[in-house]
């Protein structure tokens, strides 16, 4: 005696969701993340609460470090859960000190320059100078003049500084 049953199995298929690329920041940047998937799903990140959204805007606290963020959709009919990460690296942003202000007469000669946290390349505005410093030799009296510097890191990172030179 031979006795055969049928079951039908069903296997109910993951949300597939893509999420935004590894990306690298500079410090103090942020970064705002989206997840989409192809069935209707609930999307959730670990950032590190729990966020139920699509979309978030995360503030990455710390240089040097690699942030993995977590997210996974629910699919809203059977409830089946699939996972996926997104790499964030925080890169050092350079601080740039010069000192805010000069004073001095016509005719002196005086050394402009910018310190870096970390090696950038300059330029200066205006003059377009690209040294971490100059030389400033005023010939007219009862004028300020003003020089903007922006430093970029070879990563991309920038900071900008000003300073005033007054001239007595």
């Amino acid at each position: 005696c031979k006795n055969d049953t049928l079951t039908a199995v069903y296997i109910n298929p993951l949300p597939q969701f893509t999420i935004t690329p590894s990306t690298s920041i500079c410090y103090g940047d942020s970064i705002t993340i989206n997840a989409a998937t192809d069935l209707p799903s609930d999307i959730y990140w670990f950032v590190p609460d729990t966020i139920h959204s699509s979309t978030t805007t995360l503030y990455p606290d710390s240089t040097g470090f690699t942030y993995s963020y977590i997210s996974y959709a629910i699919d809203s009919v059977n409830s089946c859960k699939n996972y996926d990460t997104m790499t964030v690296f925080v890169m050092q942003k350079p601080i740039l000190t010069i000192s805010p202000e000069y004073f001095m007469c016509p005719y002196e000669t005086i050394n402009v320059s910018v310190l870096s946290s970390i090696p950038v390349t300059y330029l200066w505005t205006p003059g377009s100078i690209t040294d971490s410093s100059f030389l400033f030799h005023p010939v007219v009296s009862d004028t300020t003049y003003s020089y903007t510097v922006i430093g970029t890191s070879a990563s991309g990172c920038k900071d900008t500084t000003s300073t005033v030179i007054l001239i007595y």
